[in-house]
């Protein structure tokens, strides 16, 4: 981990490696941001890691979960401030490349934040 990196989830991944094309990850930020990639994309992880998700130069936007589903799963994002939205993991479409930031999750007012994803 390089200096100002931290560890923010540990996802465990299916020992089965043939299930893995039929999984995704779910990332969700503070800011909303969401993005979703297929589970064999994160196959073959070199000793120094892997990137999953950028983050704009000079963002203040962290990580605030990963989940691992499925094409029929649903996906739940709250906030500090009580909101909530729930959506179809397919709403959100299969990112090929992990250096992009993401998409629109939900939209925020203020100084409300992302604070769970499930």
């Amino acid at each position: 981990v390089a200096e100002g990196e931290t560890i923010s989830t540990v996802v465990p991944r299916p020992e089965d490696e043939t299930r893995w094309g039929d999984l995704d990850v779910m990332l969700a930020t503070a800011n909303g941001t969401v993005r979703r990639n297929a589970m064999d994309a994160f196959a073959n992880i070199p000793t120094n890691g892997k990137l999953a998700m950028r983050f704009d130069e000079g963002s203040d936007d962290k990580l605030i979960g990963v989940a691992v589903l499925t094409e029929t799963d649903d996906v739940l994002l709250a906030t500090r401030n009580g909101k909530a939205i729930r959506f179809a993991a397919t709403d959100v479409r299969e990112f090929q490349s992990r250096t992009s930031t993401g998409v629109r999750g939900v939209s925020l007012i203020g100084n409300d934040e992302v604070i769970s994803l499930s």
